[in-house]
């Protein structure tokens, strides 16, 4: 069950204890975020990984968070990583146009797939 901190729908006693939560929250999260950050790693994710992303995607065949995933970890591989980050820029909701794009990431990933020897 999802409950929203802060909504009109909400008590007024709820309302102040999200607004509460939230000032406390979210500033903890940031300066945990802020110290792990030069911790944080890319990836190493194969060409083949990057296919079933996008193909899963395209499909609508993928897991919750699969995109989420792959949309957010940096891929140490910069040919992939490149691929990533064009794939992380599609709108939401995705257009035709979007799905033109990611097909043609599709495509270029595949192709990667094809220099290292990789099945897809």
């Amino acid at each position: 069950m999802r409950r929203a901190l802060i909504s009109s729908e909400n008590a007024l006693w709820r309302n102040i204890l999200g607004a509460l939560a939230t000032i406390v929250i979210v500033p903890i999260a940031i300066i945990i975020k802020l110290i792990l950050l030069p911790f944080e790693r890319p990836v190493k994710r194969s060409a083949g990984e990057v296919v079933k992303y996008l193909q899963d995607f395209i499909g609508g065949t993928g897991d919750d968070w699969d995109w989420d995933d792959f949309t957010s970890i940096q891929i140490d591989d910069p040919q992939l990583e490149a691929i990533r980050i064009r794939a992380a820029n599609i709108e939401f909701p995705v257009c035709e146009k979007g799905l033109d794009v990611l097909r043609a990431l599709l495509s270029e990933a595949k192709t990667l797939c094809s220099f290292t020897s990789e099945e897809v």
